[in-house]
């Protein structure tokens, strides 16, 4: 994964989420070469794509629930 790619896949992340899944990926390893260096930045991206998969679950859970709601009747 080149620097590129990296910036590309968490372009929209806010910033602590970002730095949430840096720490969690050094907790696992810290990088000392190059090989090491690919791990540690597919495991933050994985890490990301599943913080955006809870946000995307939760979101489709909010307007399900409102699309559930009972509606007030007209007058």
């Amino acid at each position: 994964m080149t620097l590129q790619h990296f910036q590309h896949f968490t372009a929209r992340t806010p910033e602590p989420e970002l730095r949430s899944a840096m720490t969690l990926a050094l907790g696992v390893e810290v990088p000392s070469d190059v090989e090491a260096y690919a791990r540690f930045y597919r495991r933050v991206v994985q890490h990301v794509a599943h913080l955006d998969a809870i946000r995307h679950t939760a979101s489709r859970r909010t307007k399900s629930a409102t699309a559930l709601s009972p509606r007030p009747a007209a007058a």
